[in-house]
């Protein structure tokens, strides 16, 4: 597959223009090539310690200083912003992984190791928003889109952390009954008797009642953490889903507004007081990102605010949200707010909203930074109903 679009390389280049001229090329060939292997190791067992040694004492040693067909391979390396160091990455082409037999022992370990549920494999970016949640062990917590499950686990760990016994729970939703199955499949590796999936859509999840028959606004089942990971575009995957080369238009974003939209508020209607809520995408594209918390903050005004997340994840290299960006339609021509077939929440917001939302707040995470998918995140907190 040739991985090259050219109205993505307009898009991003020519009239986003989120990424410096003297990084465009870099940025480029990374989103060219494979993504590494990242995985981490299950911080709420008794023993992660344990499996961390075994990786660090058995493996790392002969992953060290390895040469291949006459190249140097990096070594693998922590990643310094995951908290406590259980989270690493491999920068190793998967043709060197199959081939070299000290690299190809390693892929066993982390496959057995996987299975048991000592550690998850997944991609480095998925693991910023659970962190960033802050879950603890007496929250009510909701995932509101979330096959494939990795990003549940780390709520369900974090519940566990401290503690053989959390009060709280989590609720693992996804819209696919087959991708619920899947779930429950990945989630019992932990063991969790604090966790119940259930299949509903996410935009009109139902409100639960806490006393059966119940009509009392204080029986409501209101949430203390949200994840709201909502489907998108998913162009910041094109590293492992390299359909997304051949696929990609600013239709997608376009297309996917008002769904994300939709989440998002039902997931702030469902949120308690004081609680916290993270809406991410693996997009890059402002449609989905800023442009959906700015209409969310528009519609909810002083009730909620964006969290700003600069002292969290040190290490991390990230960038800012955005303010201003250009509404590009399927045929590559700017729209103006007011045209034929537009949505009023696509475009940017006003300056005077621009200094109210905060939108500086959010988190983009790009391919190039350090080696990773790209990723969107911002916090959010219920100030008032």
């Amino acid at each position: 597959l040739v991985k090259e679009n050219n109205k993505w390389q307009q898009y991003y280049h020519d009239m986003l223009d989120v990424i410096p001229d003297s990084q465009w090329e870099e940025f480029k060939k990374t989103c060219q090539s494979p993504l590494p292997l990242t995985f981490r190791i299950t911080g709420s067992r008794a023993h992660a310690k344990e499996v961390l040694n075994l990786f660090k004492e058995r493996h790392l040693p002969n992953l060290t200083n390895v040469t291949f067909e006459g190249e140097t391979l990096k070594a693998p390396a922590e990643l310094q912003w995951y908290p406590n160091k259980l989270a690493w990455q491999l920068d190793v082409p998967k043709t060197v992984i199959r081939k070299n037999e000290q690299f190809a022992k390693t892929q066993r370990f982390l496959v057995i190791e996987n299975a048991v549920g000592n550690i998850s494999r997944q991609e480095a970016v998925s693991m910023i928003p659970p962190i960033v949640l802050e879950v603890e062990p007496q929250h009510t917590v909701l995932d509101m889109c979330a096959a494939p499950g990795s990003k549940t686990a780390q709520l369900l760990e974090a519940l566990h952390k401290d503690t053989d016994e959390p009060t709280g729970f989590v609720v693992a939703n996804d819209a696919d009954a087959r991708r619920s199955h899947m779930l429950v499949h990945q989630l019992k590796r932990l063991n969790s008797p604090n966790l119940m999936v259930v299949n509903h859509d996410a935009q009109f999840f139902p409100r639960i009642m806490t006393v059966p028959g119940s009509d009392k606004k204080s029986d409501l089942l209101k949430f203390d953490r949200i994840l709201c990971d909502v489907p998108c575009s998913g162009d910041g995957t094109m590293r492992k889903n390299v359909n997304v080369w051949k696929t990609w238009t600013t239709q997608g974003a376009l297309g996917l507004h008002q769904v994300q939209l939709n989440i998002l508020n039902r997931g702030l209607h469902l949120l308690k007081n004081g609680g916290r809520l993270v809406y991410s995408t693996c997009s890059l594209n402002p449609i989905e990102n800023e442009a959906v918390v700015a209409a969310a903050l528009r519609k909810w005004g002083a009730s909620v605010k964006l969290v700003n997340c600069d002292d969290k994840l040190p290490g991390l290299v990230r960038n800012q949200g955005i303010s201003a960006w250009p509404v590009i339609d399927r045929n590559m021509e700017t729209r103006n707010k007011g045209d034929e077939n537009t949505a009023a929440s696509w475009f940017q917001p006003t300056e005077e909203e621009a200094a109210k939302f905060n939108l500086q707040n959010c988190i983009r995470v790009y391919p190039h930074q350090q080696n990773t998918g790209g990723f969107f995140i911002t916090v959010f907190e219920k100030v008032a109903d």
